[in-house]
């Protein structure tokens, strides 16, 4: 039987070596980061210096990430057996077109790392200087390669729904992992393209067309979106499907997240990225935690705040307008959509991470757990490891995290990233300061007192916290009632963020 064209195709990537190391050892880390933001010159340089052994991967990364136009005849029989010709299938999948001489792409495709293989994922190209069209589909960028690192991993067999996947980088990498997927998207051009890229990636993904949760029923294990959050103007001229979905402001991140909790399974977790309005005097997480229903676990981390006029300009100039290329047209759109934001009292936009959570039937009662804070660090390791680690304590600690007794019942450890610094002045027999580190997660620095650096240090979980407070209060030869007073908030605090793990 004849493999499909998507095979063959694979084959021949494969046979290049056209995979996410093959392409960063060709092109090396400082090309590959300049390429990202658009500066090509490097990553030429370093295909022109390609030695013989890599010409064949240096014509698929000209094509298809450089966006380059090459000659038919380099592609010609690149398959690992030198049939058929790829040319003909390129122009058949239509990834590119060709004169007959030459071959140029229509799309961009990008190698992921699928865990024990390499899969692609396709998507539209963005010509510098071009505004992309309605159905213009974004590729594997910053945004997404964020959210990949902060979701928890699926289980093979978890139940995931990507909305709003886009090119499917988030989705073919789940359903390489295992778990059974369904992505959802309103624009048709990215269905179509991933489900090329799952096709090309040997992965089985459910696509159904809708906005949001429209097209789908039930309940998930895992949700994770990369949605259109930018935060644009109501008058509609710099509105545009991918970036904002077509929606005025953060309403389309507001639908998102008041609709979530529907679609959860008990246990489950929903991650996204987001942007959010700063409204006058009100304080953005009232505004951002009200878009959640109450009976579900709510963690959002406030990354950065922007001013408007900076948002505004990163935004225009992201979608392809330039002043130097139209300085009258850019400086328009700019006043339209600062005036907006204005107008309706914004005073900065805020951007972060979203994970929501539905308490599991077999958990210890307790309170949902709400936290929404400005964290700006980021450790070493994966952060989705990081989150599963602090989600799985929630879980198993809830009653401590709202009561002072079940915490002081409690044992826990230290958890495996987190060191302690102490700060002495040159001849000083005791430290001036205290400071517990984390390794991972969002690099925190805790300010500790002699009291918790001690309670901390005797955490093995051998004894209750309780018991320690205790302990090391009769060490001190302070009140233990008032040393229980003063460490209980700090320590519910290292559980919340990971410092402190269940034992």
């Amino acid at each position: 039987m004849q493999p499909l064209p998507e095979e063959t195709l694979a084959a021949a990537w494969r046979h290049a070596g056209f995979t996410p190391d093959g392409v960063a050892r060709l092109l090396g880390p400082l090309a590959e980061t300049l390429l990202a933001t658009g500066s090509r010159v490097p990553a030429r340089a370093a295909l022109d210096a390609a030695g013989t052994a890599d010409q064949e991967l240096a014509v698929w990364v000209r094509l298809f990430v450089l966006g380059e136009r090459v000659d038919a005849a380099d592609l010609t029989s690149r398959g690992p057996t030198g049939e058929p010709d790829v040319v003909v299938l390129l122009v058949a999948l239509g990834l590119t077109e060709s004169d007959g001489t030459t071959v140029t792409p229509l799309v961009t495709v990008a190698p992921v790392d699928l865990g024990d293989r390499t899969g692609w994922a396709v998507s539209d190209r963005l010509v510098p200087g071009v505004a992309p069209g309605p159905e213009h589909v974004v590729g594997v960028g910053a945004a997404t390669r964020t959210l990949d690192t902060l979701t928890v991993r699926p289980r093979p067999g978890d139940r995931l729904l990507d909305v709003g996947t886009g090119g499917g980088y988030l989705a073919l990498r789940a359903a390489a992992a295992g778990a059974r997927v369904v992505a959802t998207d309103v624009n048709p051009r990215a269905l179509a393209l991933t489900g090329l890229g799952a096709d090309l990636s040997a992965v089985s993904i459910d696509l159904w067309r809708g906005s949001l949760f429209e097209p789908v029923r039930g309940q998930f294990d895992r949700i994770v979106s990369n949605p259109p959050f930018v935060v644009s103007g109501r008058t509609g001229a710099e509105r545009t499907t991918y970036r904002d979905g077509g929606a005025a402001g953060d309403a389309l991140v507001a639908e998102l997240l008041r609709g979530v909790g529907e679609h959860l399974a008990p246990g489950g977790t929903a991650q996204l990225l987001a942007n959010w309005e700063h409204l006058g005097g009100e304080d953005w997480r009232q505004r951002v935690g009200g878009w959640v229903d109450t009976d579900l676990d709510l963690w959002v981390v406030q990354r950065d705040a922007a001013d408007p006029a900076t948002y505004v300009d990163t935004w225009l100039r992201d979608g392809g307008a330039h002043p130097a290329a139209g300085r009258e047209e850019f400086e328009a759109q700019a006043a339209r959509w600062l005036g907006d934001l204005e107008d309706r009292g914004v005073s900065a936009i805020g951007m972060g991470h979203v994970t929501v959570r539905r308490p599991g039937a077999d958990e210890p009662a307790g309170a949902p757990w709400r936290r929404l804070e400005d964290a700006d660090g980021l450790g070493s390791g994966r952060l989705g490891d990081h989150v599963a680690a602090v989600l799985d304590a929630v879980a198993l600690l809830r009653p401590a995290l709202v009561d002072d007794e079940a915490l002081l019942a409690a044992t826990v450890v230290v958890a495996a990233d987190v060191t302690e610094v102490r700060h002495h002045r040159p001849g000083a027999g005791q430290p001036e300061v205290i400071e517990l580190v984390q390794g991972g997660g969002y690099a925190r620095t805790v300010r500790a007192s002699t009291g918790l650096s001690a309670v901390v240090g005797a955490c093995d979980g051998e004894l209750p916290l309780g018991v320690l407070v205790d302990a090391v209060a009769g060490l001190l030869d302070v009140d233990a009632t008032g040393l229980r007073t003063e460490l209980v908030p700090q320590l519910r605090e290292l559980i919340e963020t990971g410092m402190l793990a269940p034992a």
